[in-house]
């Protein structure tokens, strides 16, 4: 079985509860462990996307 070669979907974190602050430094630590991170679009596209979702659900301040 080969190893994964990438990270799907990264942004998706931010829907889990995380800061969309510490998504430069979660890239960051993926692409050190050897597995680049991969969203369809833009990172900071897909980060502010998940952020409306987080926000839209209740895990992260509306303001």
């Amino acid at each position: 079985m080969a190893a994964p070669g990438f990270a799907a979907f990264v942004s998706s974190i931010i829907e889990t509860d995380i800061p969309p602050a510490q998504m430069k430094a979660i890239r960051e630590r993926l692409r050190e462990i050897g597995l680049e991170p991969y969203d369809c679009l833009s990172p900071d596209l897909m980060d502010a996307m998940a952020t409306h979702v987080a926000k839209q659900k209740g895990l992260l301040p509306a303001a």
